[in-house]
């Protein structure tokens, strides 16, 4: 239900005079638009109240709103509701000069018309009548609710989304697995070729229960825009979860599905038959030159070969057999090895290792499991090429 009638909505009148707060304002909300999956979800829903103006936007399955304490740079006029065309509103008003107001308002002879003023210009935009704009299903009395650092949660995602699977039919290893147990925070993803998992311990003034949560790798990437000042607080039922940090309200549906125990996946040091050191920098380094030689669409394999306690090979072959290698300076134990993976995979899980060195170690299948060296309790696995 919505608490103004259609006359107020025409008194509203959205005024700023900093393009870059109003567009700051409105940008986060504006991301979650998507008029390709229902029409409807291409506006914005503006909404005025008690000094407090709100903007939200939805495509369904996630949204975003967002609160401004209403100042001298950025007011309504009036208390009511504006559905503007989202996508446009955004391009309009980047283009907009820097140094005038810009006014948002209904046309006053129009119902399905919006006017943005700055200056000279007069642009209109399609609207909708607030009413029409889907509710957002709000989360229950009974949900379940965590409150955290919000550096806490940003830094577990921002360490594991990216083995993300990007397209499967299994659709919770399209999901980030985010667990707190027992004092920890646990976040985990897999595409069923790679893993990585990073565990964080908790402060003790957070407010933390145990929970586990499939988020979407779309939802992940949202909440990594978001500042990582301050508390946040996490609120989920069995089918959808809320993230309140700030002048935000971020509402995503979960994955539905179980994800994979990864204790089965990941070997222990005692399982590896080779393990060798080295620097992270040298690691991408070599990847980056081997690979600088193979065309982006060819499914090349990275060849890793021990020759001595101080050095790997690492080979490549393009797809017009040409083969290039080059050599890693590191500190090797165990067996004699050699071992074939996915570039790439390697390469990123060795850009998200937060220490200088990295160590390497392999078990009797060629599965690879990076730890970096320090106080960090982070690891990624990779399976071998066959």
């Amino acid at each position: 239900m919505y608490l103004y009638s259609q006359q107020q909505v025409h008194m509203m009148e959205i005024i700023s005079t900093s393009k870059t707060e109003l567009l700051n304002f409105i940008v986060p909300s504006q991301a979650m638009c998507n008029g390709k999956s229902k029409e409807i979800y291409g506006y914005l829903l503006f909404t005025s109240c008690d000094g407090v103006l709100t903007v939200t936007g939805s495509d369904g399955n996630q949204t975003m709103t967002k609160q401004l304490e209403m100042n001298n740079e950025t007011y309504a006029t009036n208390d009511g509701q504006l559905c503007v065309e989202g996508e446009k509103l955004v391009r309009v008003l980047r283009s907009m000069a820097e140094n005038k107001a810009v006014n948002i308002s209904m046309l006053k002879d129009k119902t399905d018309k919006a006017l943005i003023r700055c200056g000279r210009s007069r642009i209109q935009l399609q609207t909708i009548a607030a009413s029409k704009y889907p509710q957002v299903e709000e989360i229950g009395d009974e949900a379940q609710s965590v409150s955290l650092a919000t550096s806490t949660l940003l830094t577990v995602l921002k360490q594991t989304v990216y083995a993300v699977a990007k397209k499967d039919v299994r659709y919770y290893l399209m999901a980030v697995n985010l667990k707190c147990e027992n004092g920890y925070l646990t976040a985990t993803s897999t595409d069923g070729h790679r893993l990585v998992t990073q565990t964080i311990e908790v402060a003790a003034s957070d407010n933390v229960v145990d929970m586990e949560l499939l988020l979407p790798a779309n939802a992940v990437n949202t909440l990594l825009k978001i500042s990582g000042e301050g508390e946040l607080s996490i609120r989920y039922d069995d089918n959808k979860v809320e993230f309140a940090c700030g002048d935000g309200l971020y509402r995503t549906q979960l994955v539905d599905g179980r994800f994979p125990d990864i204790k089965r996946v990941i070997p222990t040091e005692a399982d590896c038959l080779n393990t060798f050191r080295a620097e992270k920098g040298a690691i991408m380094e070599v990847i980056n030159r081997l690979t600088s030689a193979v065309d982006s669409d060819h499914k090349s394999g990275l060849s890793i070969e021990s020759e001595s306690s101080d050095t790997v090979r690492c080979a490549v072959t393009s797809n017009t057999d040409a083969e290039s290698e080059d050599w890693i300076d590191c500190t090797f134990t165990g067996e004699p090895l050699k071992v074939k993976f996915n570039p790439r995979y390697i390469e990123d899980a060795t850009r998200h290792m937060p220490s200088d060195d990295v160590v390497l170690h392999f078990d009797r299948d060629g599965k690879m499991l990076m730890r970096p060296v320090g106080d960090f309790n982070i690891s990624a696995v990779v399976m071998p090429q066959r």
